[in-house]
C-alpha cells in the first residue's frame, strides 16, 4: 500500500524555489524511499522558474504515470486549483489512488497573508498573465481565501486527505525543513540553492515596463519577465501596495471567509491582517546596466522571432497558392509562387517547420517539371503547309474587227408602223358639232 504526498502551493509561496530543490534532490529523496516521478526539469535543475512534476496528475491517464516505492511525491501549484474548484479532480484523484493502490493522501499547502499575497499576485499577473490592470483593480477582485476554504472543506471521496497547512509569511526561511518533515526524511536531504532567488518579484520600473508591453505583445512581456527573474535574480524587488483604505476595504470584504479558514488552522498559521505601507508614486524609474542588457537582448530576440514567423507564414500561403495553381494546370504561376516562397525562407533553415516547407517546395517543383515535359510530349506537331504554286496571268485575246456587229439604224418615230385609228394625231382645236 502506498502513500501519496502532494505539494500544491498555493501561488506565490516559494513553489519555484521548492521545485528547483526537488529536481536537484531526486536521488537523495529516492535513498530515503521517496519517489519523485518524471524526468528532471532542466530549468529547475538550474534553479530557474519551473512548474514541478505534478502536471501529469491533471493531464495523463493514471495507468500511464509510472510510480515506484511506497511513498510517491508530486509538486505543482496547479493542484491547488484542482483541490479548490475543479469538479473532475475528485474522480481523477480516486482513480489514481485505485490504480496505484494508494491508501492515504498527504497534502502540503503554504498560504499567505491576504495583503502580501494580493500584491504578489498582482505582480504575477503582470509578469505572466498579460495583465495591464492596476494594483487597485487586483485588490478589488482578490478572493484567494475563498479558494483556500473550498479546498480545505471539500469531500474527496473514499481516500482520506490529510492537510498540512503552513503560513508562508511566518516560515519563509523554513520551507525546506518543513517539507522534509512533511515527507519524513532527514533534514538536509533536499538540496539547498544558496541565496539565489527563484522567480523573484519585480521592481516598480520593471512592472511599469511589463504592463506597457502587455498592451502590445504579451508573449514578449512574459519572456522578458522570465529573463529578468532568471538572469538578474540579485535585484531588490519593490512592494507595490495600494492605499491603506483600499487594503482595509479588501480585508473587510473577506473578513468572514478569513475567520472560517482560521478556525481550521493551528493558531500560529492563521492569516495576518496588517496594513502595509502604500507604494510611492514615481515618475522616474532606474534600471541597472544588466537589466538594460537583458531588456534589449530579450526584445531583440522577440523581434527576430516574430519576423521569422511572419516570413514562414508568408511562405506557407504562397506554397498553398502554388499548389492551387499547379492543380489547375497554371504551371508558370505555380513556379513563380514557389520562387517567392523559397526566397522568404532563405536563412531560416532549422527554424520551426521550415525544413518541411522546403521539402514541399522541392516536391512541387519536380511535379511542375514532370507536368511540363509531359505536356510538351503530348502536344501534336503542326503539319507543314504546302508551298503555293504561282499561276501566270493569261494574256488578253485579240478581238477581230468583224466580230463586232454593226449597230442597227435608229427608226424615225412612226416609220414602218401601222397607224390605227387611236394612233391618229389629235388637234388642239375643239371639234365642231352640228347644231
Amino acid at each position: 500500500m502506498r502513500t501519496l504526498y502532494l505539494h500544491i502551493g498555493h501561488s506565490k509561496t516559494g513553489s519555484s524555489f521548492l521545485q528547483a530543490s526537488f529536481a536537484n534532490s531526486i536521488e537523495a529523496m529516492a535513498e530515503h524511499g521517496i519517489d519523485y516521478p518524471g524526468a528532471p526539469n532542466a530549468a529547475a535543475e538550474g534553479w530557474k522558474i519551473s512548474s514541478g512534476n505534478g502536471q501529469a496528475l491533471m493531464t495523463e491517464p493514471a495507468k500511464n504515470i509510472k510510480v515506484s516505492g511506497e511513498r510517491v511525491f508530486f509538486s505543482a501549484e496547479r493542484l491547488f486549483l484542482a483541490f479548490a474548484s475543479e469538479a473532475e479532480w475528485k474522480t481523477r484523484l480516486n482513480i489514481f489512488c485505485t490504480v496505484h493502490k494508494i491508501t492515504s493522501v498527504e497534502v502540503l499547502m503554504f498560504l499567505r497573508d491576504p495583503i502580501p499575497h494580493a500584491e504578489s499576485s498582482y505582480q504575477q499577473m503582470v509578469k505572466r498573465g498579460g495583465s495591464t490592470e492596476t494594483v487597485d483593480a487586483i485588490f478589488t477582485k482578490y478572493v484567494q481565501p475563498e479558494l483556500v476554504l473550498s479546498a480545505l472543506t471539500r469531500d474527496f471521496g473514499t481516500v482520506p486527505v490529510n492537510w498540512h497547512v503552513y503560513n508562508y509569511d511566518r516560515h519563509k526561511s523554513e520551507l525546506l525543513p518543513i517539507t522534509e518533515r512533511f515527507l519524513g526524511i532527514p533534514e538536509g536531504t533536499l538540496t539547498r540553492g544558496g541565496d539565489r532567488a527563484v522567480n523573484r518579484s519585480m521592481t516598480a520600473g520593471e512592472i511599469a515596463f511589463l504592463r506597457g508591453m502587455n498592451g502590445h505583445d504579451r508573449i514578449a512581456a512574459s519572456k522578458l519577465a522570465d529573463a529578468l527573474c532568471n538572469e538578474v535574480p540579485e535585484v531588490t524587488s519593490d512592494a507595490l501596495y495600494p492605499s491603506a483604505a483600499l487594503q482595509q476595504e479588501m480585508l473587510d470584504r473577506l473578513a468572514d471567509v478569513i475567520a472560517q479558514v482560521d478556525a481550521l488552522l493551528d493558531p500560529e498559521e492563521c492569516y495576518g491582517t496588517d496594513i502595509k505601507p502604500p507604494a510611492e508614486n514615481s515618475e522616474a524609474f532606474t534600471f541597472s546596466p544588466r537589466q538594460i542588457e537583458v531588456l534589449t537582448e530579450t526584445l531583440g530576440h522577440r523581434v527576430s522571432e516574430v519576423t521569422r514567423q511572419m516570413l514562414i507564414e508568408r511562405a506557407r500561403r504562397q506554397i498553398n497558392m502554388a499548389q492551387n495553381r499547379f492543380d489547375r494546370g497554371k504551371l508558370d504561376d505555380a513556379a513563380t509562387l514557389l520562387s517567392r516562397s523559397e526566397t522568404a525562407l532563405v536563412g531560416l533553415e532549422g527554424h520551426g517547420d521550415v525544413d518541411g516547407l522546403l521539402k514541399v517546395i522541392a516536391k512541387l517543383r519536380k511535379g511542375i517539371e514532370e507536368k511540363s515535359l509531359l505536356a510538351a510530349a503530348e502536344k501534336p506537331k503542326p503539319r507543314p503547309k504546302p508551298e503555293a504554286v504561282p499561276v501566270p496571268e493569261a494574256a488578253p485575246k485579240p478581238v477581230a474587227a468583224d466580230a463586232v456587229p454593226d449597230a442597227a439604224p435608229a427608226e424615225a418615230p412612226g416609220e414602218g408602223a401601222d397607224v390605227g385609228p387611236d394612233d391618229r394625231p389629235t388637234s388642239d382645236k375643239p371639234e365642231r358639232t352640228q347644231g
